[in-house]
Parts: structure tokens; sequence; C-alpha cells
């Protein structure tokens, strides 16, 4: 087919060659020489089946001599051979344009006449999915013509009436190749949709040596790797297993045919025992993924962080290499609470479980383990504050200690030394008055005192003083016994108060104790 077209092709063009060099009137023209050999060069390409390159040549030819009707002729002829017809039709108008003569006059007047229905006759063909940077092209009958139409992603053309083989192509999709039949007079409208090329997959699988490996593609097994396949276009699921290592699953798009390359690092699975059921484990900050109650990590030594609230946070070392039926068992810690006090005086100490645990005030709060524990807080001639807390979360308490009285009686020793010495003047001046009234009934009896005697009313007067002054001393002692008595019985016997109490409240902590 191809080389009938070709022989048609080079007969028509020395054939009208011929006839336009006898008949035709001289062509005006700039460069006349130059159109000549650019009009050899076109007809030798023509020859050649290069009718893209041969009309570029044309069109230069007839840029050196506008007017020049054998290259004029030969385009629309061209035209026509690569089912051009709109452009056949409108340069063969512009041939007669340049008055031919004779038989080429004739002749181009019966192919415009046959070319007619183009003006009224298309083809609309509109291809799912292709744009202005990824279009199609469409062609009549062979490629070999060139692309009759780009559609990005309609192309409407005109088109001679008859029977064509349409082919459709685009990058990285099938081919769509079907014959259709063009009615004078209407347009036939066509909507395709090409289907994209498959890709060709390679996977391959690293680690897990001396394993077997079982690899699936979207739900279906497939030959252990290194292998190399064509997957259709879409999104895909590549699982890779093998015993005592993790699942891995990619998940890939394939599209336009291009090649997917897949690599597969096989990681094992490592058995592991944690105290804590919802304890985490990281590595590098990122949460180790978990399959069939073992962890998923790489080969080599990793370190890994094992935490859980409640819990003191461990690192545990893992080794690079693990014996067979290496085991990973880990115990944490429960963390313990920290403990804040405010209230109680500078210098007072503080007491866990009865062993000093700090100074007031606190540099840094105080770490309950957690458990049941006695709180103390004493202070030099204070009454010690003490309680008692039930810690079973990691939140904070805060210990405010609302007073510590004073156990100092000094109120006490005062009335009790006045007491005494209101008992020590009753007793003297007790004893003074019964020496100066045993003096008084002494004197009296002597012979010659009378009532008026000096030394007699002066022993009276200084025994009656003594004892007024005895009196009142005895009233005063048992008044300061009474004082000192009540004084004991309350002076420095006050109880301390305070509150301990969760700063994180919700179920962090449990508080007991008498305050």
């Amino acid at each position: 087919m191809r080389g009938q077209r070709r022989v048609r092709v080079w007969v028509y063009v020395c054939l009208a060659a011929a006839t336009v060099a006898v008949g035709a009137a001289p062509a005006r023209a700039d460069d006349p020489q130059a159109a000549i050999a650019k009009q050899k060069e076109a007809a030798s390409l023509l020859a050649q089946g290069e009718y893209a390159e041969a009309l570029a040549v044309i069109d230069e030819g007839l840029q050196l001599a506008p007017e020049r009707l054998q290259l004029l002729e030969l385009k629309a002829s061209t035209l026509l051979e690569l089912r051009d017809f709109e452009g056949a039709l409108a340069a063969y108008e512009a041939f007669l344009a340049a008055k031919p003569k004779g038989a080429n006059k004739r002749a181009a007047q019966r192919i415009v006449n046959n070319l007619a229905p183009v003006r009224t006759t298309a083809i609309d063909l509109t291809v799912t999915g292709a744009t202005a940077d990824q279009p199609a092209s469409v062609y009549l009958d062979t490629k070999s013509l060139g692309v009759f139409c780009v559609a990005a992603p309609t192309c409407h053309r005109g088109i001679m009436p008859g029977d064509y083989k349409i082919i459709v192509e685009r990058p990285g999709h099938k081919k769509s190749s079907e014959r259709v039949s063009i009615t004078k007079g209407q347009t036939l409208t066509l909507e395709r949709t090409l289907v994209e090329n498959p890709s060709p997959l390679t996977v391959a699988v690293a680690g897990g040596d001396g394993v077997a490996v079982t690899v699936t593609l979207d739900g279906k097994p497939l030959d252990a790797p290194p292998q190399a396949l064509a997957v259709d276009a879409g999104d895909h699921t590549l699982e890779v297993a093998a015993p005592g290592h993790a699942t891995e699953r990619q998940s890939f798009a394939a599209h336009l045919g291009a090649p997917v390359e897949l690599a597969v690092t096989l990681r094992p699975l490592l058995a592991v025992a944690i105290n804590v059921a919802d304890a985490e484990v990281l590595l590098d900050d990122a949460p180790v993924a978990r399959q069939d109650d073992a962890l998923v990590i790489p080969a080599g030594a990793v370190t890994l962080t094992v935490r859980a609230p409640g819990y003191v946070t461990q690192q545990v070392e893992v080794p690079a290499e693990r014996p067979a039926g290496y085991r990973l068992d880990v115990t944490l810690a429960p963390a313990p609470a920290p403990l804040t006090i405010d209230g109680a005086p500078a210098g007072a100490t503080v007491a866990v479980d009865g062993h000093v645990a700090a100074r007031l005030p606190l540099v840094e709060p105080l770490m309950l383990a957690q458990g049941d524990h006695t709180i103390e807080v004493r202070a030099a001639h204070r009454a010690s504050f003490r309680t008692e807390v039930q810690v079973d979360r990691d939140a904070p308490l805060h210990l405010e200690v609302a007073t510590m009285p004073s156990t100092r009686r000094t109120w006490t020793w005062v009335a009790a030394a006045g007491t005494g010495a209101a008992l020590v003047s009753w007793g003297a001046f007790g004893a003074l008055a019964l020496q100066r009234s045993s003096s008084f009934d002494d004197r009296a009896v002597e012979a010659g005192v009378t009532p008026t005697d000096a030394t007699l009313r002066s022993l009276s007067d200084q025994g009656h003083a003594y004892a007024v002054v005895s009196d009142v001393s005895l009233v005063l002692t048992l008044a300061g016994a009474g004082a000192a008595t009540w004084l004991y019985l309350h002076e420095g016997r006050g109880a301390s108060r305070g509150e301990i109490t969760a700063v994180v409240a919700p179920g962090a902590v449990g508080v007991q104790g008498t305050f």
C-alpha cells in the first residue's frame, strides 16, 4: 500500500511538473533558481514517503516564489495525499487563484469540485483524558501519512465521505483502531477512552536470608522474588511475608506504562513481654509497629523506649545479634508522685515513713514512691504535723500546712514561779506575825506594862502588818496555783492542721489521712 502511494505520488508529481512546465505562464519570483531547487528537493522527499518534510520544503520554496505554480500544485497534491482535505481544498484554490492554464487548470477545478463536500462533512473526535500537555494523535488509514489531527481532548476536521480506518494514539496508552463510515453532509461524532499501558513491575526483597518469602499483589500470590511482571494501570498493594519477619506492605500507583521498581526490606519480629498492658514502645521517638504480639524493628542494634502512664520510662538496648528464641522482657516500675509543701516554717524537716527526707523550703519536689506513706513535718518548739497518704499514680501532690502551734509553756512557768514566791511570802510573813504575837503576849504580862506601853504597841502594829501580808500572800498563792494548773493543762498542747491534695485530679491519686 505504502509503495503504491509513493509511485502514485511520484508519477503525479512528474506529470504535473511536465504539464505545468509546458502550459503555465512564467512565475514571478524573487529567487527562481532557489525555488526550483526546493521543488526538486520536495519531489525527492515525496518519492521517499517523507510527506511532512516535503511540505516544509515546499513552504520554504513558496516563501522564495509565492506564485510559482509548480510549488502551489505540488503542495495541494501532497495535502490531498495526506488526507488533509481541508488543506488540500485551500491549496487548490490558491493554485487556481495564481491563474494556471489549460489542462492543469481544468484538473485543479475538477479536484476543487470533488473536495467541495469537505465544507459540510466532518469528523468530531473526543479522546477522554487527553490534554494540551498530553494530547492524542489521530491518523487516517495509516500512520505513514502523518497525523490527521491532534485531540486535546477534541479534534474537529473536515473530511471526504467514505470509509476510513481511524487510529488514535496517546503516549502511555494502548493504541485504538477502528473503521468508520463518513456520510456526506454530516458530522460523525465520536468519543473514545484509551486504556493506559501496563507498567513493568520489578520487586527486590532484602533481608530474611534463608527464609521462604511469599509475595502477593492485590491479594493474588506471585512467584518468589526477584521477579519482573506487568501490572495494569491503577493503584495496587504489594505484600511480602516471611516466617519470623513482619509482613511488609507497599502501596503504589502504575500509570502510562512507566516502570515501577519496589525495594522491600524484611524486618525481623522481636517477641516482647511488658508488665503493663498499655505500654508504648518507641524507636527514635516514633511508635514501634506490632504484629502477632511481637515488635517490628529493623535489623541491627537499636535502643527502644518503653513508657506507660504512671510508670517510670525505661530505655532498653536490643543487640544486633539475637540468638534463636531471643525475647525482650520489660518490667516498668511505678512512677513516683512529686510532693510540694507550703505553710510550714523555714527550717522544718519532712520525714517520710519515719526517715528525714528533706528540709523546708524544698529546693525541688519530694518524690513519693507509689504505695502507702506517713508524712510528718517537724519544727522546733512546734507541734508536728502528721498525715498518711496512699499514692497509686504519678500525679503531683501538694501539702498545705495550715498551722503548727507552739509547744512552749512560758506562762505556765511564770505562773508557777509567782505562785512559789507567794507561797514563800505567806509562810515567812505568817511566821513573823506569830512571832510578834508571842512577843506581845509576853510583854503584856510583865509588871508595870500598861496598854499604852510603846513597845507593846509596836509589837501589836508589827504583828498586824505581818498578818495582813501573810493573808494576801495566801490569796496570791491560791490564785497562782489555779492559774498555773490551767496553763499547764492548755498552754503548748494545740494540734497541727493541714491538707494534702492531688494537683492533677482525674483519677491520678487516692488521698487519705488524718489532718
